[in-house]
């Protein structure tokens, strides 16, 4: 009974605290703007701009990571940097341990310096059309 009670004490001082903290945090405000260009089986290309040339990249909204294939980080003139030390996996083995740095704008997101992964051109997604 006792904990119970205080478990319901607990949840109701979250409750209170997570309201003052969404007065705090204020209305929320548009960063930035896109124009997506869709693409077969509800996916979107979205403008980037990498190293100063602009780009279309493939958006996903679910990836931890911002990967680009080899293919493309050869064409732009990109250095592949090794990373033995890291090894990205999918369910089909090691995928990748090359990074690359590069000058990258999403819209009014700008990051001079973003790392992303190189993937191998056969049989991955292109990011780019």
């Amino acid at each position: 009974m006792i904990r119970t009670a205080c478990a319901i004490a607990l949840a109701l001082t979250c409750l209170g605290t997570a309201a003052r903290a969404a007065e705090d945090c204020g209305p929320l405000k548009e960063i930035s703007s896109l124009d997506l260009t869709p693409l077969p089986g509800g996916r979107y290309m979205v403008p980037v701009t990498i190293n100063g040339t602009p780009q279309q990249m493939l958006l996903s909204t679910g990836g931890a990571i911002t990967a680009l294939r080899q293919d493309a980080v050869s064409r732009m003139g990109l250095q592949s940097i090794d990373a033995s030390h890291i090894k990205l996996l999918s369910g089909r083995g090691p995928v990748s341990q090359n990074y690359a740095q590069i000058d990258f704008a999403l819209g009014a997101i700008h990051d001079p310096k973003l790392q992303v992964i190189v993937m191998p051109s056969e049989g991955s997604e292109p990011p780019f059309v």
